[in-house]
């Protein structure tokens, strides 16, 4: 890449399906190839990271690149993996979807834990005491000890991601990690497919 020539800002949803249409109509309008950036660690949240990352391919052309950011678990400490997610405003933002649910916040509590087996942060609220909700004209009753599963994070290893990736359709063309290897940024473009 010379240098970038323009930076231009589209919202899609590429778990839904490729976007070619944008980035096509981008490469023809600036006659530049692309780079498209997936940080903070945004590929370690979808259930189906394969299709997400064949939604990318399928968007870009052979020189086009992708800039992708993800958090390693090789070496980290779980526990410190977890205290990421330990704040009021990820607690706040969870419990607003069941707050519009109709539970209260004294209902539950908030657990964070990390699952070695699966190399993911779980979030889930434990119930506290028993609890009907109404959801769109159902009634949900959920007891006591049950547990309502809100979200994951899954966390690479450096394998791991380089496995996806060669998968998916890529080719890495410069892989860097922080001293501590515990984040990676993989700059890829697409295999002759």
């Amino acid at each position: 890449m010379k240098g970038i020539n323009n930076v231009e800002f589209h919202r899609v949803d590429f778990e839904e399906g490729n976007f070619a249409h944008v980035t096509n109509t981008l490469r023809k309008l600036h006659e530049c190839q692309n780079l498209l950036l997936l940080l903070g660690h945004t590929l370690g949240n979808p259930a189906d990271k394969s299709r997400l990352l064949t939604n990318l391919r399928e968007s870009m052309k052979g020189d086009d690149y992708i800039l992708i950011g993800v958090e390693l678990f090789e070496t980290q400490d779980a526990d410190k993996i977890v205290r990421h997610y330990e704040n009021e405003k990820l607690y706040g933002l969870l419990f607003n979807i069941l707050d519009k649910l109709g539970m209260s916040r004294s209902d539950r509590v908030f657990e964070i834990e990390f699952n070695t087996d699966k190399r993911q942060v779980e979030m889930r609220f434990r119930l506290q005491e028993n609890v009907e909700l109404d959801v769109k004209g159902n009634e949900v009753e959920f007891a006591s000890g049950e547990e309502i599963l809100l979200a994951t994070s899954y966390k690479f290893t450096k394998r791991g991601l380089h496995d996806l990736l060669e998968t998916t359709g890529f080719r890495i063309r410069s892989f860097l990690m922080n001293q501590e290897e515990t984040y990676a940024l993989a700059l890829c473009q697409t295999k002759n497919m």
